[in-house]
């Protein structure tokens, strides 16, 4: 049988507890949304030590772009009929082109109590048995089913259903709500996060990007946070550089090729850089360095594009903002 699989952009949560902002955000993508998840943390003021409930997550995706939000549906897994009821939602939800947020319990504990993990059901095969595509913005779910992948995008990665329900098992909550619209996905994603910028100094790096209450700068030395709108000092000689350590994903069933562009305000490119990568996978780039920075001095702001080959926009981070001032 051949897979039924929704291309649904990926979004990786790094060093966050964000799989609720990065589930809801893989969703909105799907749909057409130019969003990240950080922004999603900011909005709803998610600081790095907390997550957004499901009943927040199908709240928040209800005030984008005219997409029907299920309602949500529980399932206490008490016996088999649990199961039965879960795997037909699931089935019948994709069928209808409509992509899953699904909260489900992991192995992992806190206080004795089993931690839940969201995640996006993209598809499903019988073979013969069902197995359902998902993707995972952290890799718990599969860490639980003690799966591994050589990457650690978790991109459209098929779970067997009788693992999924013996995961379940023991009484414990699953909640889920299908969202549907016309679908309007991007070819791809950049994955950006916990020092995927860096800007580095003469004694090692000075500023980094985290994710807490959105996407911030972080000071090493002291821990001080700021805006990434703040701009961060960036000294243009040979012993300053703007690290940028970028990852890509492609959610389709086919190799792509993509330029990684780093621009200015001005949409100057500064560096071009060209990528291929397969299907279902994600790469991490070569590391793209600025040193010195082709910029005047005074305030900046830097963006990082993913295009096709043929220049359209797929992707954007930005603006960081820096000021030049040596």
């Amino acid at each position: 049988m051949v897979p039924l699989i929704l291309p649904v952009p990926y979004v990786y949560q790094y060093g966050s507890p964000w799989c609720g902002p990065a589930s809801t955000a893989m969703i909105l993508k799907y749909f057409g949304e130019e969003l990240n998840y950080w922004e999603i943390a900011e909005v709803l003021k998610i600081g790095r030590d907390s997550d957004l409930s499901i009943k927040d997550s199908r709240e928040y995706i209800k005030g984008h772009n005219d997409l029907n939000v299920g309602s949500k549906r529980s399932w206490y897994w008490r016996s088999i009929f649990e199961w039965r009821g879960l795997k037909s939602y699931l089935v019948s939800s994709l069928d209808s082109g409509a992509p899953v947020f699904l909260k489900i319990p992991t192995t992992k504990k806190r206080n004795n109590e089993r931690l839940s993990h969201a995640v996006v059901i993209v598809g499903y095969i019988y073979n013969p048995d069902i197995s359902f595509y998902v993707n995972d913005p952290s890799g718990a779910l599969f860490e639980s089913l003690n799966l591994t992948y050589k990457y650690r995008a978790i991109i459209a990665k098929p779970v067997d259903g009788n693992k999924l329900n013996d995961l379940c098992k023991g009484g414990n909550l699953v909640e889920a709500f299908k969202v549907s619209g016309k679908p309007n996905p991007p070819n791809g994603t950049l994955l950006f996060g916990d020092r995927s910028c860096l800007i580095l100094g003469n004694d090692g790096f000075t500023y980094h990007t985290w994710l807490d209450d959105g996407l911030k700068w972080k000071e090493t030395s002291s821990n001080n946070l700021f805006p990434i709108e703040h701009p961060i000092p960036y000294y243009s000689s040979k012993y300053e550089i703007i690290q940028f350590n970028i990852e890509i994903a492609n959610q389709r069933n086919f190799e792509q090729q993509y330029l990684v562009n780093i621009t200015d305000e001005s949409n100057l490119v500064l560096v071009s850089e060209r990528f291929t990568v397969g299907p279902f996978n994600n790469i991490r780039a070569p590391r793209i360095d600025l040193y010195p920075v082709p910029m005047a001095k005074g305030p900046h702001l830097v963006y990082v594009k993913l295009l096709d080959l043929d220049n359209k926009l797929v992707d954007q981070i930005g603006p960081l903002a820096i000021n030049v001032v040596g």
